[in-house]
């Protein structure tokens, strides 16, 4: 079974974080969003990526890279199981 992980950030840096995507992963999805930290808003993204349950380390490491890149306190990363097909 796959699992669809998400990387909640700031809509900073796009191309950056592009940059970053493409070099690991074929497919994903960028959400833009309105988001809000300690009450404050702030445009956001939602990166979705579907995988093996086994990236989760290499989802780990992108997801600090783009902390880093956007000079930001936190990320988020959520994961959940999914089937999914290519048809």
């Amino acid at each position: 079974m796959d699992t669809l992980y998400r990387i909640y950030t700031e809509d900073k840096n796009l191309d950056g974080i592009i940059n970053l995507l493409t070099k690991v992963y074929d497919g994903y999805t960028i959400i833009h969003s309105q988001g809000y930290w300690k009450g404050l808003p702030e445009e956001s993204i939602i990166i979705e990526i579907i995988t093996y349950a086994v990236d989760l380390p290499t989802i780990q490491g992108i997801a600090n890279q783009i902390k880093q890149l956007n000079s930001q306190e936190s990320v988020l990363v959520t994961s959940q199981p999914v089937y999914s097909e290519l048809i």
